[in-house]
Formats: structure tokens, sequence, C-alpha cells
């Protein structure tokens, strides 16, 4: 323990690693919002796009001004990365391009200029040219006390436009077409938007380069994703993943010396995003993976009751048991055909309380089980009643249907298409519907 604090005291003393740890904040709490955005509206990739397209702007600024400024750096490329984003609207606006192609297109184009231009200038032996490579895979080493200056101004300016603007924002993501016909600005908002994720990638490229700026962008909202539904947590959730990323990369950075900072960050985010892709409650894999487990059991067990409910319809007698190879033959013909039945399924209903087992190969519905079969039978035929009375599905085709949705309606659904058919006796078949205090 004493070893722990003491590597966070001299990991904080360090002016050089203070430095690196607020700007990649900083950094972190400005992508993550405007990636969100840009998340949100289907544009995820064109971050990547417009980071390469700064690198004609820094090579073309080194050569036109013969130093390594790093203000005026950053301007060349800001303008070169705004040029590719107008032209990416272009090439949408007038061609038939898809938005992934034009995303493309730039990307190649301008990184293909820039790495011409790159090696054309560590070649030529002009001086203060070493350090340019450094823009491609970030050097937050580098950082000084000014850069946390500028830092903080477009972290600030960001977050005090997202506030200001931020319905604005989430209406230009979500339904842009319904923004322009109540006579909403969509340009000029996409406009501010796009200029923030520009700031954004510029500023950004001098800590983690410009091939991983891209999931600083993209890999929080995509982590964030997963957890919430609300818009407001979404953005707090985003938040929250960049920057305990950025400061479980810098800490890791800074434990092994020499290990660079902006890979160390990209990874520890990509750790969360592939946990988030597992494990997160509702939209994760393995939760998915076991709720489809789950419900095709509970679709075998209610389609399992709904053929001791048929048998009982035939000679009206719910409690008679029933043998395996009449459940066998009823369960492998008509709706069920193709299917097969175990006796470890008769098993399970009969631990449920669903069945009783009245000796050798003989089982009979319980009370529990005839209430859940009398449901489900009840919800099928409601079911095909409404498709081929308000749907006007012919009566041959519904039965395939209401065989999936019978599992899936809610008490309040099959309430409610009840009262509005009016209560019905009989399905389109004319097989009776199942009435609470009857027999069937």
């Amino acid at each position: 323990m004493d070893f722990f604090f003491s590597a966070v005291a001299s990991f904080w003393s360090d002016p050089t690693v203070r430095y690196v740890l607020i700007c990649c904040l900083l950094l972190s709490l400005s992508s993550s919002l405007t990636g969100s955005f840009a998340l949100l509206r289907g544009q995820a990739l064109l971050g990547d796009a417009l980071a390469h397209a700064t690198l004609p702007g820094v090579c073309i600024s080194f050569l036109l001004l013969a130093k390594k400024d790093m203000g005026l750096l950053l301007l060349g490329a800001f303008c070169s990365s705004a040029l590719g984003m107008w032209l990416w609207h272009i090439v949408l606006r007038y061609s038939r391009l898809k938005s992934d192609t034009a995303t493309a297109f730039i990307l190649a184009f301008f990184f293909g200029i820039g790495t011409f231009l790159l090696t054309w200038i560590q070649g030529s032996g002009m001086s203060l040219q070493s350090g340019l490579h450094r823009f491609l895979f970030g050097s937050a080493a580098s950082l000084v006390g000014d850069d946390v200056l500028i830092f903080v101004f477009t972290s600030v300016l960001s977050l005090l436009i997202i506030i200001l603007f931020r319905r604005d924002f989430i209406l230009l993501s979500f339904d842009p077409n319904f923004g322009r016909s109540i006579g909403f600005p969509i340009r000029v908002m996409d406009f501010i938007l796009s200029t923030l994720l520009l700031i954004s990638i510029v500023i950004g490229i001098q800590t983690v380069g410009i091939v991983l700026i891209s999931a600083m962008l993209i890999i929080p909202p995509s982590v964030a994703r997963f957890w919430t539904y609300r818009m407001g947590s979404f953005l707090l959730l985003s938040c929250f993943v960049g920057c305990f990323s950025t400061l479980c990369g810098v800490w890791l950075s800074y434990l092994g010396r020499g290990m660079p900072t902006g890979p160390w960050i990209v990874v520890t985010a990509g750790f969360l995003a592939f946990i988030s892709f597992f494990l997160a409650p509702r939209k994760g894999i393995l939760p998915r993976l076991w709720s489809n487990r789950r419900l095709k059991r509970r679709m075998r067990w209610e389609n399992l009751l709904k053929v001791f409910y048929h048998l009982a319809e035939r000679n009206e007698d719910f409690y008679s048991p029933r043998h395996w190879d009449t459940l066998v033959d009823s369960f492998t013909r008509g709706e069920f055909e193709g299917r097969s039945l175990h006796r470890k399924e008769l098993c399970k209903l009969c631990l449920r309380g669903w069945l009783v087992e009245n000796g050798k190969d003989l089982w009979s519905l319980s009370p529990e089980g005839k209430e859940q079969a009398y449901r489900i039978v009840r919800r099928h035929r409601l079911w095909e009643l409404y498709l081929t009375e308000y749907m006007h599905f012919p009566i041959d085709q519904v039965h395939k249907n209401a065989e999936s949705m019978e599992h899936l309606l809610s008490p309040e659904l099959e309430a409610r298409l009840d009262k509005k058919m009016g209560y019905p006796k009989r399905d389109p078949h004319q097989t009776r519907i199942p009435r609470e205090g009857s027999s069937f």
C-alpha cells in the first residue's frame, strides 16, 4: 500500500506527467462529446477520414513557413481537415456515391498526399524537419504548459456550446428532416457541430496522433451505447469512459518508462469496449445469447403445454394422463412438424409443477399447468382473429405468425386485443377461444 501511494505521489509531482494527464483528460472530454453526436448521426468513420486529412495541412504549413511552429501547424491541419469535410459534402451532394464510399475516398486521397509530402520533406534534408512524423502516432510527452491553455480553451468551449445547443444537436442527430420542416437551422447547427469535431481532431493529433484520434471519437460513445438508452446518461457515460481510459492509459505509460501514451489510452478504451460488447446487460453478446436461450426454452415448454390442451379439447378432460406415444405423435405433426420431443422437457415441466407424472410414460396437467396452457392457447387464437379481421390476412396464413406471437404477447396487450375485438368466442377457424370461468 505504501508503494502505491508513493507511486501516485511521484506520478502527480512530475510536471511533464501532470501536463500530459490534464491535456489528455480535456481532450477525452471534447472528443467524447463530439464523437457521441457523430456516432448518432451515422458518421463514426468520418472522424477517422478527417483525422487523416490533417496530414497534408501539417506538411504544407511547414513547407510554407520553413519552421515548426505548433500553433501554425495545427492551423494548417484544421484548414486541410475542413477542406476534406467540404469535399465530403460535395461528393455526397453531387454524386451517387454513398456515405461510406465518400468517407473512404477522402481518407485515402488526403492521407496519400500527406504521406507523399511527409516522405519528401524527410528526404529533403530540410532543417527542423525532424519530429513531423510524430503527428502520425502522437507524442503526448511533448506537451508543455502552453498546450494546457489550448486544451482548456477548446474543451471548455466545446462543453459550453454542447450544453447550450444540446437540444438542437439531438434533433439534428435523430430527425433532421423534421427540424427542416419546422424552420430549424439545420445547416447552421451542422456547421457548428462539424467545427467542434474538427477542433477535437486537430488538438488530438498532437496527443494520440492522426492514426489513433478516431478511437478517441468512436470508442467512448460506442461503449456508452451498450449501457444506456437515455441521451443525458449516454453523454455522461461517454465522457466517463473517455476520462477513465485516459487516466489508465497515462498511468500505464508512466509505469512502463518509454511506453507511448496515446496507444495505451486506446488499448484501455478498447478493453472497456470488448467488456461492454460481451457483458453489457441488455445489448451484450452473452446476455443476449442467454436471453435467447431462455426464450427458446420457454417456447418449447409452452408448445408442449399447448399439446396437452389440444388433447384435452378432444375428449373434454384436462387431467387424464397422456401416454408418451400419444404426446410424440401430437408434437411431431401439425404446427410442430419436424421438431422432436425429449423426455427431459417433460421432467423439467414436472419440476416446475406444470405436469404430474402418473406412472411410466404417463403425464397429466397440473392445475398450474392448465392455467399456463389456457393462456398460451388463448393468445394464439386471439392473435389469429386479430390478423384476419383487422390486418386482413388470409385465414390459411395466420397460423405461423400466431405461432411466434403467442410467446411474445404480454398480458396487457392480450387484454387490449380482447377488448378491441369485443371479447370474441371463436377464432377464424371457428375453434373456441378459452375464457375465464369456462372449461375451455
